[in-house]
């Protein structure tokens, strides 16, 4: 028997000469040397606002017109950078090859320069696409399912350390394993607006004066693009985000639809250390008739909302909903409201402060009544002072290690209950 290594890939030929191959092993050593290739080829490709050209080489000295003529030209780890200024863009549909696991191809700002696209939006269809530190006026970003390629979700889509303003919905977003991180929006239409997927992930971001809903959990594709019998947003972690000042809608809201067929799927939300404040119509809202289940809502501050705390008010049973660790201060109507319609909904160790009632049709286990003494609720500043009635009495929870401010949980002998530990 002949044995050949290849790397920590094991070819064995028998003695009839067959090749048996780990194709595992194989595949492995295979994605490795791709991606060492890509990144060793990676190029910046730059787009100017004023002066650059269609048929550009994207050099400084040569560089492309619009970012929509750079993404014909890239390759897996390339990076687009813009140019300091206003650029104008329309439509932009991207469907192509994207990037590898360790070579996102990415669109970002020229270093020291402040980029700026307005226009319409940038469609994306496509895996491994990293859009980061770019100022967007009117303009949307779209991550959509890949019709080419028979409806297969995109991927990996990283939208970091943007700043939106808009008139329109800044974020639309079907996705697996995407990200929106550190981004901030204020006005929007609709922040964010999530819709089926699963493994996503939206946290640090800093939203303000939506017109709407700030995070919407819902499928506005209606169903009919998704190419799914039953659409699903599964696995979804909404964490260490500010969200003040919807105008009329809550801060968050969960929607399994709105008696279109079939009702989507959402199933596994963990919703932590968020400050949700100033919202119209609640902080955190639970509706619609579809299938809503495994909710948990740990760890939060949710303050002077006007429309109430938490709302679970669907027009369906929805089950397996957590509520714990959070501060509910100084919101109208009542801090928690259920109509009822919950099977296993578990309340316990959340703080109550003016007033100090936990609400309607909801018991609250093991209440904690006190004024949290927040750090001055004017400048957006809830960190807790001593004192606080918040200190010491939450109960530990196993997903939540770090506060909104990335410092360890606990610090001292218990859990601090809200977003922040003291």
């Amino acid at each position: 028997m002949l044995k050949i290594f290849i790397g920590y890939t094991k070819i064995v030929i028998n003695k009839n000469w067959k090749a048996k191959i780990v194709f595992g092993q194989i595949s492995i050593f295979l994605t490795i040397l791709i991606c060492f290739v890509n990144l060793a080829a990676a190029r910046q490709i730059c787009v100017a606002p004023s002066g650059g050209r269609s048929n550009g080489s994207g050099t400084i000295d040569n560089p492309f017109d619009t970012v929509s003529h750079a993404l014909d030209q890239e390759l897996p780890g390339d990076s687009i950078v813009l140019r300091g200024g206003v650029h104008q863009a329309g439509n932009i549909w991207y469907t192509g090859q994207g990037g590898e696991p360790v070579a996102f191809l990415t669109i970002d700002e020229y270093p020291n320069e402040r980029a700026v696209i307005m226009g319409k939006r940038l469609v994306i269809e496509s895996q491994y696409i990293r859009t980061q530190n770019i100022e967007f006026r009117n303009f949307s970003i779209v991550a959509r399912h890949q019709e080419r390629n028979h409806w297969r979700y995109s991927h990996h889509i990283e939208i970091l350390n943007n700043k939106f303003s808009t008139s329109d919905v800044a974020i639309y977003f079907c996705c697996n394993e995407g990200l929106i991180q550190g981004n901030t929006f204020d006005p929007a239409h609709y922040a964010i607006y999530l819709m089926h997927g699963n493994g996503n992930i939206i946290r640090e971001n800093s939203i303000r004066n939506t017109l709407k809903y700030s995070i919407r959990i819902y499928d506005e594709d209606k169903y009919g693009s998704s190419g799914e019998r039953y659409p699903k947003l599964r696995n979804l972690s909404v964490g260490n985000n500010m969200i003040n000042g919807s105008l009329s809608r809550s801060g968050i809201v969960i929607s399994g639809g709105d008696y279109s067929k079939p009702p989507i799927e959402i199933n596994g939300v963990l919703i932590r250390n968020n400050v949700i404040v100033n919202n119209s119509t609640g902080g955190i809202t639970l509706q619609g008739d579809g299938w809503i289940k495994n909710i948990e809502i740990h760890n939060n501050t949710i303050y002077g909302n006007p429309g109430g705390g938490i709302r679970i008010d669907p027009d369906k049973q929805v089950e397996n909903i957590a509520i714990i660790n959070n501060i509910l201060s100084n919101n109208g109507l009542s801090h928690l409201y259920s109509n009822g319609k919950v099977t296993h909904l578990v309340v316990r160790k959340n703080l109550y402060w003016n007033p100090t009632s936990v609400g309607d049709g909801v018991r609250d286990s093991s209440p904690v009544m006190g004024n949290p003494l927040f750090g001055n609720p004017a400048i957006r500043d809830f960190h807790l002072a001593m004192g606080s009635a918040a200190i010491g009495r939450g109960e530990s929870l196993a997903k939540l290690t770090t506060d909104k401010d990335g410092k360890q949980r606990p610090i001292g002998s218990g859990y601090d209950i809200g977003a922040y530990e003291h």
